[in-house]
């Protein structure tokens, strides 16, 4: 918290009483869970682009931003046995560096490549 507040450790608890310091913890937790900086809109649109380029157009409208938030949980609730793929890594490293149209570009080449091999 102390971080977060730009303060030193002992300052901050000096200033804070212990329930000014549980409604911060509280604060940090929901502005977690929703984010305010746009950078982290900007990077959900980006990847909510690069799902709907990939999806039939019939199911563009149903995929939303906000499904693309992060949701923070607990360490125990955070344990999966998913594993991103090598193509996923390269996907995300090219949408953060593309920007949407080049990604639809580079999808598209994909997907002809794919139609020439079949």
């Amino acid at each position: 918290m102390a971080e977060r507040l730009k303060m030193p450790l002992g300052e901050c608890m000096e200033k804070h009483t212990e329930r000014q310091i549980d409604a911060w913890l509280q604060f940090f937790d929901v502005e977690r869970h929703n984010p305010s900086d746009p950078t982290l809109w900007y990077l959900m649109q980006i990847a909510c682009e690069v799902v709907r380029s990939r999806v039939e157009p019939k199911s563009m409208s149903k995929i939303k931003i906000e499904d693309f938030k992060l949701r923070f949980s607990s360490k125990e609730e955070q344990k999966s046995d998913f594993k991103p793929t090598p193509q996923m890594y390269e996907d995300m490293m090219l949408a953060t560096t593309l920007g949407p149209e080049g990604c639809r570009k580079l999808l598209k080449e994909r997907k002809a490549k794919q139609a020439e091999r079949s």
